[in-house]
């Protein structure tokens, strides 16, 4: 298995805040059998619940090869 992803966070206001991520990965039985890449993005709002601990309410919505979905959570995926 391989796996890359980056995220980057723009809080604009003290609470307010946006997110967009994307990512590459695939799952192979061995290194020289990898063949198909499965790319992903997507994007999210952020607001902060708790400015003590930075805790956040989060909106994410995320698109791969043939598949869609939406995430509500709090606090940050990683």
């Amino acid at each position: 298995m391989f796996a890359v992803q980056a995220e980057y966070r723009w809080r604009f206001t003290e609470r307010f805040g946006l997110v967009g991520f994307g990512g590459v990965g695939s799952v192979a039985p061995k290194v020289d059998q990898f063949t198909e890449p499965l790319p992903s993005v997507g994007a999210g709002a952020r607001y902060v619940l708790a400015k003590k601990n930075n805790v956040s309410l989060r909106f994410d919505a995320a698109w791969g090869r043939g598949e869609h979905t939406f995430y509500v959570g709090i606090g940050e995926a990683f």
